[in-house]
This record gives C-alpha cells, sequence and structure tokens, in this order.
C-alpha cells in the first residue's frame, strides 16, 4: 500500500507547472491537482483547465501492474471521460511501459457555483487512495489567482 502511494506523489510530482494547451488528448489550460493543497478550493470560473493524475513505474511495481491501474474522476456526481496515455521506454526491446497518465479536460472551465470532484486510485483491483474536493468556482477572484485559475488566498 505504501508503494502505490508513493507511486501516486511521486507522479503527482512531476506534473507541478501548468502545459502547454493542445488537442483534445493534450492538456487545455492550467493544471488543477486534485492530490495537492487542501479539500476546498476557489477557482475563476470559466476559466480553461485540466486534471491529470497517473502511475509510474517504482523498483517494487511492474509495468503489468501500472497497465492494470486506473483512476475514476466523477464532477457533481457524473462520471468523467478522459484520455489516457501510456508512457513507454522505447530504449527496451520490446518498449516498456514506464508511465499511466490520465487526462480529463475542461476547455470551458467551471460555471459558477459549488462543484464536487471525486477521484480514485485503482491498483491491483483495489481502490488505493480516494479523495473528495469541493470547488468554488467564482465569477471573480477578489485576491487576484495565482496561476490564472486558483483563487489567491486573502492578505494576512
Amino acid at each position: 500500500m505504501k508503494r502505490i502511494i508513493a507511486t501516486i506523489i511521486a507522479a503527482t510530482a512531476l506534473l507541478v507547472g501548468a502545459l502547454p494547451a493542445g488537442a483534445s488528448n493534450s492538456p487545455t489550460g492550467v493544471r488543477l491537482s486534485l492530490l495537492s493543497g487542501g479539500p476546498d478550493r476557489a477557482i475563476l470560473a470559466d476559466t480553461p483547465f485540466f486534471v491529470k493524475h497517473g502511475f509510474i513505474i517504482d523498483s517494487a511495481s511492474t509495468s503489468s501492474e501500472i497497465q492494470q491501474s486506473q483512476i475514476n474522476l466523477t464532477l457533481d456526481g457524473n462520471k468523467q471521460s478522459g484520455s489516457v496515455d501510456q508512457e513507454l521506454d522505447k530504449t527496451t526491446k520490446p518498449p516498456t511501459l514506464v508511465a499511466k497518465w490520465f487526462l480529463w479536460n475542461y476547455a470551458s472551465g467551471l460555471p459558477v457555483g459549488t462543484h464536487v470532484f471525486h477521484i480514485d486510485f485503482v491498483f491491483q483491483g483495489k481502490v488505493v487512495l480516494t479523495r473528495d474536493i469541493t470547488i468554488y468556482s467564482l465569477a471573480s477572484c477578489e485576491n487576484g489567482t495565482t496561476n490564472g485559475l486558483l483563487c489567491a488566498p486573502p492578505p494576512a
């Protein structure tokens, strides 16, 4: 269990910045992590963003285990469709799986209101990590944004 959590955290750590927007299977807008930060977040409404999490191979996991991994995401109780990207090490014969990424784009952002994301990380058929994140989608952020999406906290 600890190695799975470490794998998920390591995968998340690789994705700390925003990636450029692109086609539907490429990230759009700013990344919103559902693992880092607190359970409640305020964001700027109608602002494009994406959610991307995954599994990476570590010394204790195998390509087959990663291949069978899954991440399930719901928004306001509705299952979200996304894309899956499998990263291969092409220096090996045959190429071996080194990471599996799950991407959900929200090209139009979220409308003003309160929204709840629920995310489950499934490894070897078992849910190994689950989180609920409440998103307050605001028409404006009183103190601006920290990255173009997340509302900056009020001054101390």
